[in-house]
């Protein structure tokens, strides 16, 4: 599983959890429907579900002074707040976090606003 893929299962279960579901009850759910991943990929797609819940406030808030204006894609600021989580709380490299982040952006149908996350993405890999 790419970094991507993680990105995104877990952008998932943020919207999912966004909406009133349980966390522990969404990623039973995406483990089932992904069951060739393995222990490293359960562990990754679990560290960025759990973590960004875990400072969702934070990062929420983060992204705002970030963005001029509100984004109304919910799964374009799952995505987002999932990479925002793995710059500034992993040790992922910020040049791939970014990089995944793109393609993970750009494969769930926001691919209009791609230049969005790039500059975002890379905005906070600087600081």
């Amino acid at each position: 599983m790419s970094m991507a893929l993680a990105q995104k299962l877990a952008a998932d279960s943020i919207a999912a959890v966004a909406e009133g579901r349980n966390l522990q009850d969404v990623l039973a759910h995406i483990r089932a429907a992904h069951p060739q991943l393995t222990a490293q990929e359960n562990g990754a797609l679990q560290d960025i579900a759990y973590g960004c819940q875990r400072y969702l406030g934070s990062l929420k808030h983060m992204l705002a002074q970030m963005l001029k204006k509100p984004i109304d894609n919910p799964q374009l600021e799952s995505l987002l707040l999932a990479a925002l989580y793995q710059l500034h709380y992993t040790r992922n490299a910020p040049h791939a976090v970014v990089n995944e982040a793109v393609e993970s952006i750009a494969k769930s149908g926001a691919g209009s606003t791609v230049r969005l996350p790039t500059r975002f993405c890379a905005a906070f890999a600087r600081t």
